[in-house]
């Protein structure tokens, strides 16, 4: 899926490949994030701001099923075509 604005901060080199994915948002916080994913489709994530990261972190693992993978998509999809919240 083509996601509007993401920036993805996961190494892609074989020797630090695993179950995690760092994926951030153009005028999203990642706290933004993770908020929207867990109110509107019960996605757990864990935001994560630290130097120039500044996404959420998603760990699939071989429990995970396609149907909450491709919840996961969907709701990432739904962000990238979204305002971001305003902010305070």
């Amino acid at each position: 899926a083509k996601l509007k604005g993401a920036k993805v901060t996961t190494s892609m080199k074989p020797e630090y490949s695993c179950a995690i994915a760092n994926i951030g948002f153009e005028n999203w916080k990642a706290n933004e994030i993770e908020a929207t994913l867990y109110a509107k489709h019960k996605i757990h994530s864990s935001s994560m701001i630290i130097k120039k990261v500044n996404g959420i972190r998603v760990t699939p693992n071989v429990y995970t099923n396609l149907f909450d993978l491709d919840l996961l998509v969907k709701g990432l999809t739904t962000i990238s075509t979204s305002p971001a919240p305003i902010g305070e």
